[in-house]
Protein backbone atom coordinates (compact mmCIF):
# COMPACT_ATOMS: atom_id res chain seq x y z
CA UNK A 1 0.00 0.00 0.00
CA UNK A 2 2.56 2.60 1.05
CA UNK A 3 4.76 1.59 -2.36
CA UNK A 4 0.86 2.29 -4.16
CA UNK A 5 1.21 5.33 -2.17
CA UNK A 6 4.34 6.67 -3.43
CA UNK A 7 3.77 5.93 -7.08
CA UNK A 8 0.01 7.89 -6.96
CA UNK A 9 2.06 10.62 -5.39
CA UNK A 10 4.69 10.84 -8.04
CA UNK A 11 2.36 10.28 -10.76
CA UNK A 12 -0.06 13.33 -9.45
CA UNK A 13 1.97 15.40 -8.31
CA UNK A 14 0.67 15.51 -4.54
CA UNK A 15 4.47 15.40 -2.89
CA UNK A 16 4.05 13.63 -0.06
CA UNK A 17 2.42 10.52 1.54
CA UNK A 18 -1.00 11.45 4.20
CA UNK A 19 -4.36 9.84 4.43
CA UNK A 20 -5.91 11.20 1.49
CA UNK A 21 -3.18 10.08 -0.66
CA UNK A 22 -3.93 6.91 1.40
CA UNK A 23 -6.68 6.39 0.78
CA UNK A 24 -7.19 6.81 -3.25
CA UNK A 25 -5.19 4.04 -3.03
CA UNK A 26 -6.91 1.42 -4.65
CA UNK A 27 -6.95 -2.07 -2.47
CA UNK A 28 -7.74 -5.52 -2.96
CA UNK A 29 -11.17 -6.33 -0.99
CA UNK A 30 -9.52 -8.02 2.28
CA UNK A 31 -6.96 -5.26 2.68
CA UNK A 32 -10.00 -2.99 2.24
CA UNK A 33 -11.99 -4.77 4.90
CA UNK A 34 -8.73 -4.56 7.12
CA UNK A 35 -8.31 -0.70 7.14
CA UNK A 36 -12.24 -0.26 7.53
CA UNK A 37 -11.81 -2.56 11.02
CA UNK A 38 -8.82 -0.05 11.66
CA UNK A 39 -10.08 2.92 11.12
CA UNK A 40 -13.22 1.54 13.36
CA UNK A 41 -11.09 0.53 15.73
CA UNK A 42 -9.05 4.28 15.80
CA UNK A 43 -12.30 6.00 15.79
CA UNK A 44 -13.50 4.10 18.51
CA UNK A 45 -10.42 4.42 20.69
CA UNK A 46 -9.98 1.17 21.18
CA UNK A 47 -6.51 1.48 19.64
CA UNK A 48 -4.27 4.13 19.23
CA UNK A 49 -0.83 4.94 17.95
CA UNK A 50 0.36 6.43 20.68
CA UNK A 51 4.40 5.06 22.08
CA UNK A 52 4.24 2.94 25.49
CA UNK A 53 7.22 2.12 26.81
CA UNK A 54 7.70 -1.04 28.51
CA UNK A 55 8.35 0.35 31.96
CA UNK A 56 4.85 1.68 31.38
CA UNK A 57 3.17 -1.22 31.63
CA UNK A 58 4.48 -4.55 32.22
CA UNK A 59 7.35 -4.24 34.84
CA UNK A 60 4.94 -6.21 37.80
CA UNK A 61 3.59 -9.25 35.35
CA UNK A 62 7.46 -10.02 34.17
CA UNK A 63 8.58 -9.29 37.94
CA UNK A 64 5.47 -11.72 39.26
CA UNK A 65 6.73 -14.14 36.91
CA UNK A 66 10.33 -14.29 38.24
CA UNK A 67 11.71 -17.20 40.87
CA UNK A 68 10.78 -16.42 44.19
CA UNK A 69 13.47 -15.30 46.58
CA UNK A 70 13.69 -16.45 50.05
CA UNK A 71 12.14 -13.57 50.99
CA UNK A 72 8.94 -12.05 51.03
CA UNK A 73 9.17 -9.17 47.81
CA UNK A 74 12.25 -10.67 46.64
CA UNK A 75 12.51 -12.50 43.37
CA UNK A 76 15.83 -14.17 41.69
CA UNK A 77 18.01 -14.23 38.61
CA UNK A 78 20.70 -16.80 37.40
CA UNK A 79 22.92 -13.85 36.04
CA UNK A 80 24.58 -10.29 36.24
CA UNK A 81 23.54 -10.53 32.79
CA UNK A 82 19.92 -11.51 32.80
CA UNK A 83 19.45 -8.99 36.19
CA UNK A 84 20.69 -6.10 33.55
CA UNK A 85 19.01 -7.23 30.92
CA UNK A 86 15.53 -6.64 33.25
CA UNK A 87 16.38 -3.66 34.45
CA UNK A 88 17.20 -2.29 31.48
CA UNK A 89 13.84 -3.39 29.51
CA UNK A 90 11.81 -2.14 33.21
CA UNK A 91 13.79 1.31 32.59
CA UNK A 92 13.42 1.78 29.34
CA UNK A 93 11.76 5.44 28.88
CA UNK A 94 11.82 6.13 32.04
CA UNK A 95 12.96 9.13 33.54
CA UNK A 96 16.43 9.37 35.02
CA UNK A 97 17.67 10.70 38.43
CA UNK A 98 20.44 11.45 39.27
CA UNK A 99 22.75 8.24 41.16
CA UNK A 100 22.85 7.81 44.38
CA UNK A 101 26.81 7.49 44.61
CA UNK A 102 28.95 5.02 43.81
CA UNK A 103 26.82 1.71 45.17
CA UNK A 104 24.10 3.17 43.18
CA UNK A 105 24.68 4.77 39.88
CA UNK A 106 20.97 4.06 38.11
CA UNK A 107 17.99 5.47 39.49
CA UNK A 108 14.83 5.73 36.95
CA UNK A 109 11.23 6.94 37.87
CA UNK A 110 8.55 5.14 35.64
CA UNK A 111 5.23 6.42 34.55
CA UNK A 112 3.66 5.32 37.25
CA UNK A 113 5.31 6.85 40.26
CA UNK A 114 7.59 3.38 40.91
CA UNK A 115 10.82 4.54 41.47
CA UNK A 116 13.84 1.08 40.41
CA UNK A 117 17.71 1.65 40.97
CA UNK A 118 20.47 -0.42 40.39
CA UNK A 119 22.42 -1.03 43.53
CA UNK A 120 26.06 -2.71 42.77
CA UNK A 121 26.66 -4.73 45.96
CA UNK A 122 23.89 -6.20 48.30
CA UNK A 123 24.30 -7.85 51.56
CA UNK A 124 23.33 -11.55 49.70
CA UNK A 125 25.91 -10.62 47.34
CA UNK A 126 26.39 -9.00 44.32
CA UNK A 127 24.07 -6.51 41.82
CA UNK A 128 20.33 -6.27 42.91
CA UNK A 129 17.11 -4.10 41.39
CA UNK A 130 15.49 -2.50 44.19
CA UNK A 131 11.95 -1.54 42.74
CA UNK A 132 10.12 1.00 45.29
CA UNK A 133 6.28 1.07 43.45
CA UNK A 134 4.65 4.01 44.78
CA UNK A 135 3.03 3.64 48.19
CA UNK A 136 3.59 0.11 48.66
CA UNK A 137 5.85 -2.28 50.26
CA UNK A 138 9.53 -2.34 48.26
CA UNK A 139 10.66 -5.16 46.14
CA UNK A 140 13.90 -6.85 44.57
CA UNK A 141 15.68 -8.56 42.33
CA UNK A 142 19.33 -10.09 43.15
CA UNK A 143 21.06 -13.02 42.48
CA UNK A 144 19.81 -16.83 42.99
CA UNK A 145 22.32 -18.58 44.84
Amino acid sequence: MINRGCQWAVRTGAERLDQTVLDSVKNDAAAENGRRELEAAFTARRLTTAITSPSAKGWRASFDALPQGKNSGVKTVSTVADLRTLFDHWTAGAQRLPGRGDKIPDVFTLPDGTTMQWRQTSKTGGETIDIFPSGKNALRVHLDG
